[in-house]
């Protein structure tokens, strides 16, 4: 979901939390200039793990700080080199009714996807 903005992770997340799941794996790229720190915090309400990416884009906000304020928020979290790394990851730690959730910015979507049509 391109939820990238707090008010989109917020209803993002909302309707997640209604899915029957063991775990919610979040891969999320922000930009820089969005309020990461919000998004974050909603992620962290539901979420088991974050895996922090950049967008190939040069607003991208640092994966460190992306796994640092989820940190900060008592969250799991750890850094790939890229979206598709990213996703990479999460499907080799995810399982069964397990979620992978890709959000933060249309640009972190798009970098999956073009390697996934």
């Amino acid at each position: 979901d391109g939820a990238h903005n707090p008010s989109g992770i917020k209803e993002l997340f909302k309707e997640l939390s209604s899915a029957k799941k063991r775990k919610l794996i979040a891969v999320v790229g922000i930009l820089r200039d969005k309020d990461y720190k919000k998004m974050i915090k909603e992620i962290s309400g539901l979420a088991d793990l974050v895996i922090a990416v950049a967008p190939d884009n040069p607003r991208a906000c640092p994966v460190a700080v992306i796994a640092g304020e989820a940190r900060k928020c008592g969250l799991p979290a750890v850094i790939a080199a890229s979206p598709e790394d990213g996703l990479e990851q999460a499907l080799k730690l995810a399982s069964g009714p397990d979620i992978i959730c890709v959000c933060g910015s249309l640009f972190v979507c798009a970098d999956i996807l073009k390697n996934h049509i």
